[in-house]
């Protein structure tokens, strides 16, 4: 039987050659995507240069003529705290339970009762009456008012219509849970407005709250000085005494302060830079966003272009 001979040596050679092809062909393969590449985006952008920057320069002097036109706006603040007395609090401290036994309505925690007088503020009630007490509908909706005729343009404005206008784009309210201070802002197109509005709701909600505080304490005297009159025991008397002398010292510091709600720290200014427009902001912002916009456009037209 013949035997076959095999010659190693050139064996080696023919896989050597072979490897080194393939990889030689791996190497100098040129990729399909070569738009994805930052080479790639550099031509693109030299290619399409013309439409990027006629598309920045659109975007941006549009922005730019809108911020022109625009309606400004400013927000005028005001810097309060929590009003409270903290020299009735520890000496009525020792006759809550008593109070709250007889029905009576403790003052004082009232007083201090930051969340709920913020919820006054804030309060439906509270601040239609207060537009309405200072006639300030027709300046909020001065479009749909007829000065001239002193009548409405069209239907007037509900109290919702109001309320929400007030609430929801006008007044800001917040709270530094931390240090309790209160920032109180009205924002507006006409700055000398929104520095008055601010300082006279805050004037008016002190007041506002300081009369029903003052109506409470009344209440609880006339209700504790029928009680005083019909105890028959003397320790039951005596503790209604107390009880009495603690609502008149409330009553008295509820009738003499006028910041019982809120003390006014820093009140209300014209504000000297306008709350919006931002323009040089908004321009900025248009021309980066319509920047990387453009580039997106060139990109698959020049895709295009190529395929």
């Amino acid at each position: 039987m013949p035997t076959i001979k095999y010659n190693t040596n050139k064996l080696h050679k023919a896989l050597l050659n072979l490897l080194l092809s393939d990889e030689t062909k791996m190497t100098t393969e040129t990729p399909k995507d070569g738009f994805l590449d930052i080479m790639g985006l550099v031509s693109i952008f030299l290619n399409q240069k013309v439409l990027i920057i006629s598309i920045v320069l659109l975007v941006s002097s549009t922005t730019a003529i809108y911020s022109l036109l625009v309606e400004e706006e400013w927000i005028s603040y005001t810097t309060v705290v929590p009003g409270e007395n903290p020299d009735i609090k520890s000496s009525s401290g020792g006759l809550s339970g008593l109070a709250s036994s007889l029905g009576v309505v403790n003052v004082t925690s009232e007083v201090s009762d930051i969340d709920k007088n913020i919820a006054i503020l804030e309060s439906r009630y509270f601040l239609n009456k207060f537009i309405r007490d200072n006639d300030l509908t027709k300046v909020l909706f001065s479009e749909r008012w007829n000065s001239a005729d002193n009548k409405w343009i069209t239907s007037e404005p509900s109290e919702s219509e109001i309320y929400d206008l007030f609430f929801g784009e006008l007044l800001s309210v917040n709270k530094d849970r931390r240090t309790g201070v209160i920032t109180i802002g009205i924002r507006y197109k006409d700055p000398f407005f929104a520095r008055d509005t601010v300082n006279t709701l805050l004037e008016e909600v002190n007041a506002y709250i300081r009369a029903d505080l003052i109506n409470k304490s009344k209440r609880n005297i006339e209700f504790i000085n029928k009680n005083l009159e019909e105890a028959a025991q003397k320790e039951t008397r005596n503790s209604l005494s107390s009880l009495l002398r603690s609502e008149l010292n409330e009553l008295m510091v509820a009738e003499t302060l006028d910041d019982l709600a809120f003390r006014v720290i820093d009140p209300a200014f014209i504000p000297k830079q306008r709350a919006y427009p931002s323009r040089t902001r908004m321009v900025l912002l248009a021309a980066f966003i319509s920047f990387f916009g453009s580039l997106f456009i060139a990109f698959f037209r020049e895709r295009n272009i190529h395929s």
